[in-house]
């Protein structure tokens, strides 16, 4: 069976913690689970994206977003989405 290639993206943001990537307290940075929903060949597949906590909302979707991407290299290798593309729901303010 064949897929189609992924060109749409809905992340799913919850579960902000002040923690670094090693899942220790850290107040400098937020880690954010991520539920990203691709519409091909790579489906649903969960993460996490961290940033600093004193981010502005650029920063936090250009972190989400090079995350959407790092997956598709790894599933769909040659695809990338555009800003429009992926769209970003419960991402903090």
């Amino acid at each position: 069976m064949t897929h189609t290639v992924t060109n749409a993206a809905i992340v799913l943001c919850t579960n902000p913690q002040f923690h670094n990537d090693l899942a220790e307290e850290d107040p400098d940075q937020i880690r954010i689970e991520v539920e990203m929903r691709c519409n091909g060949a790579t489906g649903i597949v969960g993460g996490y994206v961290i940033f600093p906590s004193v981010s502005t909302n650029a920063v936090k979707t250009t972190a989400v977003r090079a995350a959407v991407n790092a997956v598709l290299a790894e599933h769909e290798p040659g695809v990338t989405l555009g800003n429009a593309a992926i769209q970003i729901v419960g991402l903090p303010v």
